[in-house]
């Protein structure tokens, strides 16, 4: 009997083994998670509580945390964004307190799009709602950027010019985001990597909170067809 029904079938190998490869790091990198510590996987809550009840009610329970988990650190971005210390301290384990967030929503969006329906015995995706998938994806967006702006002000010296307030950090970080790139900021040094990873990601996570509004739009009938082809 298999003692761990959630992980990804070993004969993915065979057929991928750079599939295979990536999910098990992004498992290991799920592992890493506070929410995942603090709430279990949705793979393993769902592997080994078998009856439909337990699993909708412990579905239903851990979205609920989620949020309370997601709002927490909207509070957290909130408050460093409009505080009005400049931080002249402490920057380092700043940048690192909202660098392991971004590092959390990446691999939530990545796991949950990708590889959630590849794990063994995944075959039905139990969620508590989709237009809430589709809302927490398209937050995921949002709240990457309100990160990544925390990070610049952080680092706010690498940038020419300097990054005077916080705004102006979330300001580059929405550009930077949305690929506009105006040109009035430039990031230096170390920076530059930085928000090339930003561009990556708001990329991906783009592309997926548009793929689960698409997936889940509802089908369209026609009044007029083409009745070209009778």
């Amino acid at each position: 009997m298999n003692r761990r029904p959630w992980r990804m079938n070993p004969r993915l190998w065979l057929i991928s083994p750079i599939t295979w490869v990536l999910e098990r790091a992004l498992a290991l990198c799920r592992n890493l998670s506070l929410a995942s510590l603090l709430f279990g996987s949705r793979e393993r809550t769902q592997a080994v509580f078998s009856t439909s009840t337990s699993v909708v009610v412990l579905t239903i329970r851990r979205s609920r945390r989620i949020e309370y988990y997601i709002l927490a650190w909207l509070v957290l971005e909130l408050l460093a964004i409009l505080s009005p210390i400049r931080w002249p301290t402490y920057t380092w384990l700043i940048s690192i307190v909202f660098g392991y967030r971004i590092f959390d929503i990446i691999q939530t969006a990545i796991n949950v799009n990708l590889f959630t329906a590849l794990r063994r015995r995944a075959k039905v995706h139990r969620v508590a709602s989709l237009v809430r998938i589709v809302v927490l994806a398209i937050w995921n967006f949002v709240e990457l950027a309100l990160c990544f702006g925390v990070v610049y002000f952080a680092s706010r010296c690498q940038f020419k010019p300097i990054l005077v307030t916080q705004l102006d950090a979330l300001y580059f970080s929405a550009i930077t985001q949305l690929t506009i790139g105006y040109g009035d900021f430039s990031p230096l040094g170390s920076m530059r990597f930085v928000v090339v990873a930003q561009g990556f990601s708001g990329f991906l996570l783009a592309l997926f909170a548009v793929s689960r509004l698409i997936a889940f739009l509802p089908p369209a009938d026609p009044i007029f067809r083409d009745d070209r082809s009778r």
